[in-house]
């Protein structure tokens, strides 16, 4: 939502950060052209934010902290995170930011229901449960549990699998976006291990899950492994 006014809708930005809300409204710019939405009317939105390690077997955020990804939380002080902390650390153009998540076993979310803590990041439950207490969508993504192949793209309904990793309806990868604003296509033959370092913004500081399950502590990046 709070990108809105960077993209020419601050009509809608005012409404929803005023005392009435305003209607919610499908945005073109927030959809895949290869993604239809799911609901058409519906604030659908294609792509998710970076929430690092978010949860394990369904209990979100307990071993998460702020260098797990970079969106993992917009309300608490201590999980706060800045570019220049990125920079100083893994880089912010190695560091994701944003990726589709579309796919055909997710359901996407929506722009105004985006989760704001923690806590609020789960991908277990029922068939569409992905939000804590909630029915809704959870529009984040990152690494749960032990690592899963393919890391994106996944056919596997659940978390690891296809509810907490990127997805589209490209048939080779997805589209991401850095810190740093640039762009690329992940293939879906990207590493477990590459995937886990491309999330973690600090990954000497990163907790346990991709250090354990996704090999990011033993392992140096290299370009060649994603680009």
């Amino acid at each position: 939502m709070r990108l809105l006014p960077f993209i020419e809708r601050t009509d809608l930005y005012t409404s929803w950060t005023s005392a009435t809300v305003g209607p919610a409204t499908q945005i073109n710019t927030l959809l895949c052209p290869c993604s239809p939405p799911d609901s058409p009317g519906r604030p659908t939105l294609s792509y998710a934010g970076n929430v690092g390690t978010c949860g394990v077997a369904g209990v979100p955020g307990n071993v998460a902290n702020k260098y797990d990804g970079v969106l993992l939380d917009v309300v608490v002080r201590a999980n706060a995170i800045t570019p220049d902390d990125i920079s100083n650390a893994d880089g912010t153009g190695t560091t994701l930011l944003l990726s589709e998540k579309s796919g055909s076993v997710v359901t996407q979310g929506y722009w105004d229901v985006c989760p704001t803590t923690a806590t609020q990041f789960a991908y277990s439950g029922g068939s569409t449960a992905y939000a804590v207490g909630s029915s809704l969508p959870v529009p984040g993504f990152g690494v749960t549990g032990a690592a899963i192949t393919p890391v994106l793209n996944s056919l596997v309904s659940g978390a690891p699998g296809a509810w907490s990793q990127p997805s589209s309806n490209h048939p080779d990868g997805v589209v991401v976006a850095f810190c740093d604003s640039h762009t690329l296509f992940l293939k879906n033959t990207i590493a477990p291990q590459v995937y886990a370092q491309l999330i973690t913004s600090n990954n000497a500081k990163a907790s346990s899950i991709p250090r354990s399950n996704w090999g990011t502590a033993a392992y140096a990046l290299s370009d060649d492994d994603y680009q």
